[in-house]
């Protein structure tokens, strides 16, 4: 259970800063775009788990 809440803290974290980098970044490329997608398809699949 803990590296589970561990993982979720970490993609947190991920997803705030690259929020943040929209005001400060240029995402021509999407490259933030994607990052943000897959850190919350990541959570998705984290929440998604069975915990034993």
């Amino acid at each position: 259970m803990e590296n589970v809440q561990v993982a979720v803290d970490i993609a947190l974290l991920l997803l705030g800063e690259a929020i943040d980098a929209f005001s400060y970044a240029d995402d021509l490329n999407g490259d933030i775009g994607s990052l943000i997608t897959g850190t919350l398809e990541l959570i998705e699949e984290i929440g998604s788990r069975d915990v034993d």
